[in-house]
């Protein structure tokens, strides 16, 4: 796992900007403090682990989470591809990820590494965007980053499901409820 130090590389020009834009909208910033929140609350006692931190401000809301993501910047605990998580087996009381999820090529691999490092019961509670007839062209045409908002890579369409949070079993390791 590559941690992230003073002697590391410096944080990645998109976190910078997305950092300034934080401090600027204390709209947003309320906003997100709410949905991690809601997220940690979902989550059994233990280490919670977020994935794709970006600029690190979950920690604002608990110090003691990892944070992880692909790109460097202070707060983030290790820069680590979500489809290989840095970390051992059963790790993780929790997972949570606010608008990940879509970023992802191969969000079935990562289903199965979240599971991974999950402990028994582990949960992993995420955060998407709802891709109404409305959101559609706003995040296909002004979001900055590349995504798949049809659900190609998907099991199944994009809008058929939605996650609150899933629990894996205690049994078996790839399964969740």
């Amino acid at each position: 796992m590559q941690q992230i130090t003073e002697h590391s590389r410096g944080p990645d020009p998109r976190h910078i900007e997305r950092h300034r834009v934080w401090h600027e909208k204390p709209t947003l910033r309320l906003l997100h403090a709410d949905y991690y929140r809601r997220l940690i609350a979902v989550c059994p006692d233990g280490p919670l682990l977020d994935i794709g931190g970006g600029t690190g401000h979950v920690k604002q809301i608990r110090s003691d989470i990892r944070s992880v993501d692909i790109l460097p910047f202070p707060g983030i605990d290790a820069v680590c591809d979500a489809h290989s998580l840095a970390f051992s087996d059963n790790q993780f009381a929790g997972i949570i990820m606010i608008d990940v999820l879509h970023h992802l090529e191969r969000p079935t691999a990562f289903l199965k590494e979240a599971s991974r490092v999950l402990g028994p019961r582990g949960v992993l509670a995420m955060i998407e965007p709802s891709m109404s007839p409305f959101a559609y062209p706003l995040y296909r045409h002004l979001h900055q980053e590349p995504a798949d908002f049809e659900g190609r890579s998907l099991p199944v369409r994009a809008g058929q499901i939605v996650v609150r949070s899933v629990r894996r079993q205690s049994g078996d390791p790839n399964a969740f409820v």
